[in-house]
């Protein structure tokens, strides 16, 4: 939760800059590229196909410069997307430990889940993991390349 949260923030953060002319378009479109937008990119124009035309990149940064109306409706877009990516960590994390608590839970959650025997203490454990903790266990689980035999989950 803290993520989405963290996520949510920083967007609303970027509207109010932009509100305040603190980040001008150009200046945007330097720092956030076409090709690492990609999958936001993909996502809008499969939902909004004849909202945003070919070049969907330039429709959104646009519309994100514009008045506020279509800010706000934008600023909206980006926050969906992005809540919705975690969720999606939680969730998987959640999922892959709840299929095999004993080894992927630490011994201290694993005695409280033998315990009461729900599925709450995974939910604990998971609710209390910070951003970056999150993260790592995500890509740890999930990712081939990422992790360490030496690695405590």
């Amino acid at each position: 939760m803290d993520l989405s949260d963290d996520i949510a923030y920083g967007v609303h953060d970027l509207e109010d800059a932009i509100a305040l002319g603190l980040v001008d378009e150009g200046d945007f479109r330097e720092c956030v590229s076409e090709a690492g937008s990609a999958p936001f990119l993909d996502l809008l124009k499969t939902r909004y196909p004849e909202e945003c035309g070919n070049d969907v990149y330039d429709y959104f940064v646009s519309r994100l410069f514009a008045e506020s109306n279509w800010r706000k409706r934008f600023i909206g877009r980006l926050v969906q997307h992005l809540e919705f990516k975690g969720q999606k960590l939680v969730v998987s994390v959640f999922e892959a430990i709840q299929s095999d608590p004993k080894s992927l839970l630490p011994a201290d959650a694993y005695a409280r889940f033998t315990i009461r025997e729900d599925v709450r203490a995974i939910c604990d454990y998971v609710a209390g993991m910070t951003d970056n903790f999150l993260l790592k266990t995500y890509d740890r689980l999930f990712s081939p390349r990422m992790g360490s035999v030496f690695d405590k989950l």
